[in-house]
């Protein structure tokens, strides 16, 4: 039976900031990346996504309605912000 190999020296200070460091530039790196992927993403969703027009009839009924046009406005930056995290710009 071999006997076990003693515990490597810890690294040098040097050493171990750079390793801090490079950690660091890696965690920076994946953040970047991943905001870069989730705006892909909300641009993927907003690309397919089925086209919204209004009719005459659904102008009339909103009109009817007592809705103006600020309301529909409103409520339509609000879904905007649940679905992609943000209003519209």
């Amino acid at each position: 039976m071999s006997e076990p190999r003693p515990p490597s020296p810890p690294p040098e200070p040097t050493e171990l900031n750079r390793l801090r460091e490079e950690l660091e530039q890696a965690r920076r790196t994946i953040n970047d990346l991943t905001a870069e992927r989730d705006s892909y993403l909300r641009a993927l969703y907003a690309l397919t996504r089925e086209e919204v027009s209004f009719t005459e009839e659904d102008r009339q009924e909103i009109e009817t309605s007592g809705l103006t046009l600020g309301m529909v406005i409103e409520e339509l930056e609000k879904i905007a912000e649940q679905e992609y995290g943000r209003r519209p710009s």
